[in-house]
């Protein structure tokens, strides 16, 4: 969870820095893409159960969406 909302809160405070359409739409992709990847990755590892990543990742969009 706190991967989430590392990698998209940074996203977000890039893209009100950027002024091309383009790099905020690369960064806010690449870090969807990290949380996605990172999750899928603890649950084939066996780290966690995929209901605790599916929580993780509404939890984390949660807390970016009240922020």
């Amino acid at each position: 969870m706190m991967l989430a909302v590392v990698y998209l809160s940074l996203a977000c405070m890039l893209t009100h820095l950027q002024d091309c359409k383009w790099v905020k739409i690369y960064s806010i992709f690449m870090a969807i893409l990290l949380t996605f990847l990172s999750g899928i990755s603890r649950a084939y590892l066996g780290v966690h159960y995929l209901n605790d990543v599916l929580a993780g990742w509404g939890l984390s969009f949660f807390l970016l969406d009240s922020i």
